[in-house]
């Protein structure tokens, strides 16, 4: 039987725990057949296959800048149909104004290596198995802020 997880008392950190983020590598980027904002990607988040990534983001990146970029990837949200093509995860990316910035992994990760909060007093939890709650990944969402070109939370 595997052992219990045993997740932050903290509600804030706790909810960071259960989203399952990884450091991936875009490696084709097309414009999406059925909406000129949108655009498919396959993405390597250190599984056996790459993943069918479906991101508003061609309103702000040409495939080119795109193609071989390290990003950040949840990939336990439930997939959903954007278009037709489903998205079988998500970029992190934040916006400010008019502009959007795709969030840049840590430089010395591997392409599917877990990223977490920075925090020394948090317990080491695995990657969680179950999808993430709309409701939890709402929590995170509304947390998330960039601050000199970092991301962090509140």
């Amino acid at each position: 039987k595997p052992a219990k997880v045993v997740y932050s008392s903290n509600d804030t950190l706790a909810n960071f725990q259960k989203t399952n983020i990884v450091i991936g590598e875009i490696r084709s980027a097309e414009k999406h057949p059925n909406a000129d904002t949108l655009c498919l990607l396959k993405v390597a988040a250190g599984e056996e296959s790459d993943r069918t990534v479906v991101a508003g983001i061609f309103k702000y990146y040409s495939p080119e800048e795109l193609i071989n970029r390290r990003v950040c990837v949840i990939l336990n949200l439930k997939p959903s149909k954007l278009k037709g093509i489903t998205s079988e995860a998500m970029l992190l990316a934040g916006s400010h104004a008019d502009s959007v910035k795709l969030v840049e992994p840590p430089t010395k990760g591997s392409i599917g290596e877990r990223i977490f909060v920075d925090d020394a007093s948090l317990p080491t939890v695995p990657a969680p198995a179950d999808r993430c709650s709309p409701k939890v990944w709402k929590k995170c969402v509304a947390l998330l802020a960039a601050q000199q070109g970092k991301a962090t939370y509140n």
